[in-house]
């Protein structure tokens, strides 16, 4: 039989990982940190947990140069979740600096089949106006495979626009965008889907309004959650509970 070491995994999901951090992981899910408690038998209420949960955004923040004006928000759902969470809050957020609902627009680039799902979801909600900045399919004999450049793009002018929307990496259709969009209004929220690419590279946090990621997709294994679950879709209410 091969050695880990012997092994190469090129799964399109979970990676594989050093062998020192599974023996570790081994170890806390029998005795995390001497407590003689496994970490699937503590309280989520417990200071074991909240320290955790601290010590993973200290991480993170510092990982990923996180700015203090955001906010690390812990959720279950995965990214699809998100998909109804992003329209809800970012159109409140819209009507909360003055906008009105009824005359708002959001603004989406389809460049692959995960974008077109938030899409879709954004038209199925009803929340003001949906429209499509771009759509990688007209450009491409019908499929996905590209992204147009950005001189055939059309953006909703900023007074009228809730936020712009994308899928940073589009998996199931071989596509990521090189780098931010150069041409979008600063002044305009801009969401972005980083599910499958987060740490793969440097990301200018402060350049967004949302970035969502699922955890057990690039950040830890599959099977695992966050330790909340709250029956909202305000991302305030994660804010405000998640360590109670």
């Amino acid at each position: 039989m091969p050695t880990r070491e012997q092994i190469i995994n090129f799964g399109p999901g979970p990676a594989a990982l050093p062998t020192p951090v599974l023996e570790q992981a081994s170890k806390d899910l029998f005795n995390y940190n001497n407590t003689e408690m496994s970490l699937a038998e503590i309280s989520h209420r417990s200071a074991t947990a909240n320290s955790i949960m601290s010590n993973a955004n200290s991480h993170l923040r510092q990982l990923l140069s996180i700015p203090d004006t955001h906010e690390i928000i812990w959720q279950q759902g995965g990214g699809t979740a998100q998909f109804s969470m992003v329209v809800y809050n970012l159109a409140a957020a819209y009507v909360q600096r003055g906008g009105n609902v009824e005359e708002m627009t959001s603004d989406y680039l389809i460049t692959g089949g995960w974008s077109k799902k938030a899409y879709d979801e954004a038209v199925r909600l009803g929340l003001g106006k949906v429209n499509v900045v771009t759509d990688a399919r007209k450009y491409n004999d019908g499929k996905f495979g590209l992204i147009p450049a950005e001189k055939d793009w059309t953006f909703t002018p900023r007074e009228k626009c809730a936020y712009v929307y994308y899928c940073d990496n589009e998996t199931v259709d071989g596509v990521e965008f090189p780098a931010f969009l150069q041409s979008v209004d600063p002044n305009v929220p801009v969401v972005c889907d980083m599910s499958s690419n987060m740490v793969s590279r440097k990301v200018d946090v402060s350049k967004f309004a949302v970035i969502y990621v699922p955890p057990a997709l690039i950040l830890l294994t599959t099977g695992w959650s966050t330790k909340e679950c709250w029956n909202s879709r305000d991302y305030n209410s994660y804010r405000s509970k998640r360590h109670s």
